[in-house]
């Protein structure tokens, strides 16, 4: 892995996260899913392995500052969970993957606000305390977002552009109850450019299942701002 160094040339990427605006949680069991994210990288292979090369840090302060991001959070006033890094000098080109890393439980957050845990779920009935989220290997080794998940199959970036990607992260179908009582992630995750200067949307739509365009036919595209259910007189 290596971190972009700033030249004349390069581009450069403000990384985000969101959620589907209409996601209510798991069946609504859940309050709050916290999950703490030490970093983002992207390569311009799409079939790059883990300790293949070419995999270039995109937030290379995360690491010391790792992010708690709430999936079932309130967005802010652009739809946005999180910031987790800003103005990253990237080579311009064409990326076809991007992976995410999680803390490991046992990590040290600040203001870590799942106790004995850094990534935990918080169940709407009670009790209302924090209880553990597993991860497997691949949260720590990095989860990856294969160019069938990413918006148009790549991130595309010229010399001297600024570009938003986003990490859309799926809660209502990220987390697995276990038989035992304990939760698991197995995260559901897309990515792509989005614009914060424009009002018109554009992209492509695809099937949640097979995430390959939908061709012909009628779409709707519905646009909500969520709210708590707490928040709703």
């Amino acid at each position: 892995m290596k971190s972009a160094s700033p030249t004349s040339g390069n581009a450069f990427v403000n990384v985000r996260v969101s959620d589907p605006a209409t996601c209510p949680g798991t069946q609504g069991a859940f309050s709050h899913i916290y999950v703490t994210i030490v970093d983002v990288q992207i390569n311009s292979s799409a079939g790059a392995g883990n300790n293949d090369a070419g995999w270039i840090d995109l937030t290379p302060s995360l690491s010391q500052n790792p992010q708690q991001v709430d999936p079932l959070g309130v967005a802010n006033n652009q739809c946005f969970l999180a910031t987790l890094g800003t103005t990253t000098a990237l080579q311009p080109g064409t990326y076809q993957q991007i992976r995410i890393t999680l803390a490991n439980n046992r990590s040290i957050v600040v203001n870590n606000v799942c106790g004995g845990t850094v990534n935990c779920v918080m169940l709407s009935s009670a009790p209302k305390v924090a209880q553990p989220l597993l991860l497997s290997s691949g949260a720590q080794t990095g989860i990856k977002i294969p160019s069938g998940q990413i918006a148009g199959g790549q991130f595309v970036i010229s010399a001297g552009e600024t570009k938003d990607l986003d990490i859309d992260f799926n809660a209502c179908e990220s987390i697995v109850a276990e038989g035992n009582g304990q939760f698991r992630l197995k995260p559901v995750l897309h990515a792509g450019e989005v614009t914060l200067t424009s009002w018109s949307i554009n992209g492509t739509v695809v099937d949640s299942i097979t995430s390959q365009p939908i061709v012909g036919g009628t779409t709707v595209v519905a646009l909500s701002r969520r709210m708590r259910p707490e928040s709703i007189a």
